[in-house]
């Protein structure tokens, strides 16, 4: 017996199923509160809230169509260390005398794990406060993370500006999902222009909740009326990669742009 999964190629039905999930992204833009859920194989459905009081809602799915061979249409991309630099190492290390020093603070006081608190939406006082009162000899210290917060960010990631610009330029959707405080984004929006040429930017400190989890792609699967299937997610976080391609999406995990660049070729985003 033919595996379930390839059922469409078997009987023939590659357009069919297309003109569905076409259907699907239309339907799903004209109705609220439309969502991602899944059947009791596990599989995605979309669960169609109808527009008529009179109808009930209603839940799509489709084995087998997200491994078929599809166009990407849209790509979703990180921000941090993808478009733009981002390491507070490049701060402290005009503050501390040696590197050892350094990474000790980074290490035991000013950690990832406390900074992912920003990420999902504490204000820097607040988290900043918590902080001080445990290691209170490095009050100055810790208020350089955000009064110098710019100093982290050294530039441009080479080369990436110019991939967006191409799909931009040749009619490509483009979109952000980012782990980061909204001041921040609204800051690099203001200075990286090309930021300005997504369609759809989901922030992190904007939702309270943060990547890997898949509720915030999921904000941006209906928020940007996204099929995962049909788009591209890059990201520089291993976790993250996974949790998009858990969810059906594209995925490539990003290391510098000349390895984005051939995949966006393979995929005939640029030429």
């Amino acid at each position: 017996m033919a595996d379930r999964s390839s059922q469409f190629q078997i009987f023939g039905l590659e357009g069919f199923a297309m003109k569905i999930r076409n259907s699907l992204k239309s339907l799903r833009g004209r109705h609220r509160n439309n969502r991602l859920v899944r059947d009791p194989f596990g599989f995605r459905c979309w669960r169609i809230q109808a527009a008529s009081s009179g109808m009930r809602p209603f839940s799509v799915c489709f084995r087998g169509v997200s491994r078929m061979s599809t166009a990407v249409t849209s790509v979703v991309f990180d921000i941090g260390n993808v478009l733009v630099g981002w390491d507070p190492r490049h701060l402290y290390r005009k503050v501390f005398a040696s590197e050892p020093e350094m990474e000790r603070f980074l290490a035991e006081i000013c950690t990832m794990e406390w900074h992912l608190a920003h990420d999902c939406g504490v204000s820097f006082e607040e988290n900043a406060a918590r902080l001080k009162s445990v290691h209170p000899d490095h009050g100055d210290l810790i208020d350089l993370w955000w009064s110098r917060y710019s100093e982290m960010i050294p530039g441009r990631v080479p080369g990436t500006a110019e991939l967006l610009h191409a799909m931009a330029d040749k009619g490509i959707m483009l979109h952000g999902l980012t782990n980061m405080p909204v001041p921040v984004f609204d800051y690099l929006r203001e200075a990286y222009p090309e930021l300005q040429r997504f369609g759809t930017t989901v922030v992190s400190g904007a939702e309270g909740v943060i990547k890997p989890d898949p509720r915030i792609f999921e904000i941006l699967i209906e928020r940007a009326g996204l099929m995962p299937e049909d788009t591209l997610f890059i990201d520089d976080s291993r976790k993250n990669i996974d949790a998009a391609a858990g969810l059906g999406f594209q995925t490539h995990h990003f290391v510098h742009a000349e390895g984005l660049a051939g995949d966006m070729r393979q995929l005939g985003l640029i030429l």
